[in-house]
């Protein structure tokens, strides 16, 4: 009995439950009189508007997108990923009407949790920092008078989260030390805003993300994160004490259990990756500029975590988009798809150079995280189970990892093997997310075996992938990196899955052969399909339309833009070229071609695709 005991523990189990009880019984009372006064400036953001300003004069096209931004909501719009709506009409009363709209948008709850996550509230309050220009205040005390109206903490029969909650809390909280010395911005309004943040501590406190079976993700991780973070914003505030004892426990444990020895989230998504790693690098300068880093020690933990982030970008500094988009990140952006997609910033966490991003901004004081993701090794690497090769101009990142989350598969895709193979700009692409909870089919779609550049066999998913389910991938899969090594002259790795072993006509066993030739810039796929019986092979490759013009001469396919050339080859019997689409931003889809590689075959077979590059 005890051991039993101990392996439920141990599972998290009780825990799991313990939670689900907690929620039903919690009562959350934030009595009015009792509030504190002010909110801690965490980062000192307040004291060094000059170097703010400065940056903007240095980056004139950034300043007029945020001033932009600012006058879009002078007339109550905001842009959510790419699409321009009024914020009137997505009030939380209306949130449930909206949801049965025939748009895929509005049908994607993720998207109206963008909107009440508030992030272009701090773009609105850094305009006003920079410009002096009440309108801009003005309109964020608005809403801060009316924040019940965005917040679904205040209705119950809402669907809602602790995670959510916690992004949402942050965000309000960046708007005093900006708004600090404007005429709008009055005791009254911040105290409206000081219980506003507190009524979302406790809901996170109450409603901390754990699933019953005792499952902790980046849900729970972002409730820690929050609790700890409004615990400094409000250091003597009576329920402090519990926020930040509970917030610590819980951030250790999801840095224990949620990352691999080397700082890799267990998730298999790059982006959930990234994600986590904001939170925490955002929760870590707070941590430094208020001294508690001896109190809550995570700076190693952080560091690994983001410097495997640095080796899963390419080398024209975008995020590899293996596993699922959530559709946004944690640290201030404006919006755009340069941003979505680029992680340049991160050079600001290595001293490679003195410049300052529109993410980094906050962290202008605090040179404890300069130096934070130095690292001697970025390049040929392993890094859990993902691997790379990259040089100046060319990067390979692909995965090898089994199913995710412990098994669970949140946020994995049928991707095991898949890669990306990038220039100066991305030519062979993962297609992404499209959608991430408005549309079963459209997000069951996109994380299928032929929705990747892996081979599917017998028209047979890798793994099944139930059609009513949004988050599960439940199987019984191998991978194995078998072997990465790099000479002066070759980058080589060799993987293999055993996905197939349940096929009608005969198991298969899929080894996949990457070898680079670092002189001559030539690639060269090999797939080798082993096993007994008579089967059918396919793969699809997506390449944006967008950045390269397709010729041919004879059988060799060749891609080129004004910078580079890629010239495909191969001895798969079958090549088409057909039509298809890959996302390149949350609800945003753009034409590619799709490569359609064919293969009939008795018991065994290799095939190889060729790739040369070329620079201009």
């Amino acid at each position: 009995m005890i051991n039993y005991f101990r392996l439920l523990l141990k599972a998290n189990i009780i825990l799991g439950v313990y939670f689900a009880v907690k929620k039903r019984f919690i009562f959350i009372d934030v009595n009015n009189k009792n509030l504190p006064l002010k909110i801690s400036d965490i980062y000192f953001i307040s004291s060094y508007r000059d170097r703010i300003i400065a940056y903007f004069e240095s980056n004139k096209i950034e300043k007029e997108e945020l001033i932009k931004t600012a006058d879009c909501f002078l007339n109550n719009e905001v842009i959510i990923y790419n699409k321009k709506i009024n914020i009137g009409d997505y009030s939380t009363q209306k949130l449930e009407h909206n949801l049965k709209q025939k748009e895929i948008f509005n049908r994607d709850l993720r998207f109206h949790w963008e909107i009440y996550r508030c992030k272009y509230l701090y773009n609105i309050s850094l305009a006003y920092f920079i410009t002096h220009e009440e309108p801009y205040a003005k309109a964020v005390v608005d809403f801060i008078i009316n924040w019940k109206d965005y917040s679904p903490v205040v209705n119950k029969k809402l669907r809602y989260n602790g995670m959510e909650a916690a992004i949402k809390l942050i965000y309000l909280s960046l708007v005093d030390p900006l708004l600090a010395d404007s005429q709008a911005y009055n005791n009254e309004i911040r105290k409206e805003l000081i219980y506003s943040i507190i009524i979302h501590a406790e809901y996170i406190y109450k409603n901390y993300d754990i699933t019953f079976y005792g499952l902790e993700s980046n849900h729970a991780l972002t409730c820690s994160v929050g609790l700890i973070y409004a615990s400094l914003l409000f250091p003597k505030y009576q329920s402090s004490k519990k926020w930040q004892n509970f917030g610590i426990r819980s951030l250790h444990r999801a840095l224990e259990n949620q990352f691999s020895d080397d700082g890799v989230n267990f998730e298999s998504s790059v982006q959930y990756h990234r994600f986590v790693f904001e939170m925490l690098v955002f929760l870590l300068a707070g941590i430094n500029k208020n001294g508690f880093g001896e109190k809550i020690n995570i700076s190693d933990k952080v560091s690994k975590i983001g410097i495997a982030l640095l080796k899963l970008r390419h080398s024209n500094n975008y995020i590899s988009r293996i596993g699922d988009s959530d559709g946004g990140k944690f640290l201030p952006c404006l919006n755009s798809l340069k941003n979505f997609n680029s992680l340049e910033y991160l050079d600001w966490f290595t001293s490679k150079n003195k410049k300052a991003y529109f993410e980094t901004l906050i962290f202008n004081e605090i040179p404890q995280l300069r130096g934070l993701l130095n690292s001697n090794n970025d390049r040929n690497y392993q890094v859990g189970k993902y691997f790379s090769m990259k040089n100046r101009n060319l990067s390979l990142i692909g995965t090898a990892n089994n199913i995710g989350t412990i098994g669970k598969g949140n946020h994995q895709h049928n991707d095991f093997l898949s890669f990306e193979l990038y220039g100066i700009s991305p030519f062979i692409v993962d297609p992404w997310s499209y959608c991430y909870t408005g549309d079963k089919y459209l997000r069951n779609k996109d994380r299928k075996t032929k929705s990747h550049n892996c081979v599917e066999i017998d028209n047979k998913e890798i793994i099944p992938v139930p059609s009513d389910n949004l988050f599960a991938m439940i199987g019984n899969i191998k991978v194995n990196i078998n072997k990465i090594e790099e000479t002066t002259e070759y980058w080589y790795a060799n993987f293999t899955h055993n996905g197939y072993k349940k096929l009608k006509n005969g198991s298969q066993i899929h080894t996949r052969k990457f070898q680079f030739n670092k002189i001559k810039n030539e690639f060269e796929i090999i797939d080798n399909m082993n096993g007994k019986g008579n089967h059918f092979a396919k793969m699809h490759l997506f390449i944006p339309q967008k950045y390269w013009d397709l010729t041919k001469d004879g059988e060799t396919l060749i891609f080129s833009n004004d910078n580079e050339v890629f010239k495909m080859s191969t001895t798969w019997s079958s090549l088409i070229i057909d039509e298809g689409e890959v996302s390149s931003y949350f609800l945003n889809k753009e034409p590619a071609y799709k490569i359609i590689l064919e293969q009939e075959y008795q018991d065994s077979i290799s095939v190889t695709l060729a790739l040369d590059y070329n620079k201009r």
